[in-house]
């Protein structure tokens, strides 16, 4: 049987269309199983869990670092350079993790909660005129600390000083 769609190709090409009609995907009606998903106290629990060990890695490594270091310090043999070496990378990498799974919280939490993120406001449209503006900005500089110098002094002697 031969498409409609397809005439026009066919001819430019100089070729002929068939179909295939036995190579064709069946279609499968299927109810798959629902995944529930994990509940939020879950999965605040895992990620205090996870934060715990990584900061309990780090401690522990860290003394070991310290025990390590007295001992190059007092003279040891080179495979105590190389294990101390690949204990700060260790530590470096576990420090990575741990930074990254802070990061990964506060990144899902802004995504679950976009109306909830501390700090953020919402813009406000404010009409001022110029006038207007020009005084808050005038009240802001007054009140401002950053510009204030607090400088009391007297002067104890009429002496020149010569330079």
């Amino acid at each position: 049987m031969e498409n409609e769609s397809f005439n026009k190709l066919s001819e430019a090409l100089g070729t002929f269309f068939e179909e295939d009609t036995e190579n064709v995907p069946a279609v499968i009606n299927k109810n798959l199983p629902v995944v529930p998903i994990a509940p939020q106290e879950t999965i605040f629990e895992d990620k205090i869990y996870l934060q715990e060990r990584l900061k309990n890695l780090v401690e522990n490594s860290e003394t070991i670092l310290t025990k390590l270091a007295t001992d190059i310090k007092t003279g040891s043999d080179a495979r105590k350079f190389e294990v101390y070496g690949e204990l700060l990378g260790s530590i470096t990498n576990t420090l990575k993790e741990l930074r990254d799974l802070n990061k990964m919280s506060i990144d899902t939490n802004i995504m679950e909660n976009p109306n909830e993120v501390p700090g953020a406001t919402t813009n406000v449209n404010v009409f001022l005129s110029s006038s207007e503006l020009q005084k808050m900005m005038e009240s802001a500089r007054e009140k401002s600390e950053i510009n204030k110098i607090d400088a009391t002094f007297e002067i104890v002697n009429d002496e020149k000083i010569i330079g």
